[in-house]
């Protein structure tokens, strides 16, 4: 015979009431994290999670929460209640620029249950960079290698090994890779290159921030290349006689290309 509404009401009802010890509903944490932004190298602090418990007899002191920050380091998070739900905060660092997966672990210490969600880091580069071409003086066919420019970065923790360089030499010619040294802000670009024709050039040089890193520069600078045959045909000037007419026509290259 069929159960009668008013008779199942009466027996989920009792069931309710005459509950066994121990055989409470499963508590359940469902957490929401927070995509956060920043800026590499600054210090963030604020939420990156709220949450719920189904225990609503909890109050802040009884959870503790941990951060992976997706860079390798994880901290403890603080609990409050800034609003109507509990919500975890942080306080962390980037070295470097880029986008990190973020992970937040809440832990229900008085029910032993933890639970944990996943969102986005968005750290964004801090390098503003700016160059000065510098004035190279060459022999045609003869191998130059040295600095063609220097590159400032505000953002001083930014090592070398972390930016590649593009040489554009003047001439037409392909470009080359640059090698970056320094440290602290202060960079020096450097290069090889052999011209095959004497005369004013203009250099272009690029200095680019490796990918995730979205900062750039572009300098330009000036070599000024003289025939070595006919420098050598000139009595007693080699060394620094040679250097000086490489400047003495570097000038002359300049005014030339204002009287134009």
């Amino acid at each position: 015979m069929p159960t009668s509404p008013p008779r199942l009401l009466w027996i989920l009802l009792a069931g309710l009431l005459f509950r066994p010890a121990g055989a409470s509903a499963a508590v359940e944490i469902a957490i929401n994290v927070v995509d956060i932004s920043t800026i590499e190298g600054s210090v963030f602090t604020g939420q990156v999670a709220s949450f719920t418990d189904s225990d609503i007899t909890q109050g802040p002191a009884d959870f503790t929460a941990t951060i992976d920050w997706g860079d390798g380091t994880t901290s403890a998070g603080t609990i409050s209640v800034p609003n109507v739900f509990p919500a975890v905060f942080g306080t962390h660092t980037y070295d470097e620029e880029g986008n990190f997966p973020l992970k937040v672990t809440v832990t229900d210490t008085a029910n032993a249950v933890t639970a944990s969600n996943n969102g986005t880091a968005r750290v964004q580069d801090a390098d503003n960079l700016s160059g000065t071409g510098l004035d190279i003086q060459a022999l045609r066919g003869v191998g130059f290698d040295g600095p063609v420019a220097k590159f400032t970065d505000l953002f001083p923790e930014t090592p070398a090994s972390d930016f590649d360089a593009t040489i554009y030499w003047g001439d037409s010619l392909t470009p080359s890779v640059g090698t970056v040294t320094g440290t602290n802000g202060a960079f020096t670009v450097a290069g090889q290159h052999v011209y095959a024709a004497a005369g004013v050039f203009t250099t272009q040089i690029e200095l680019r921030d490796r990918s995730p890193g979205t900062a750039n520069t572009v300098t330009r600078g000036r070599a000024t290349v003289i025939d070595a045959a006919a420098a050598s045909a000139i009595p007693g000037l080699s060394g620094r006689g040679l250097l000086f007419l490489a400047l003495g026509l570097a000038v002359s290259g300049s005014l030339l290309l204002r009287a134009r």
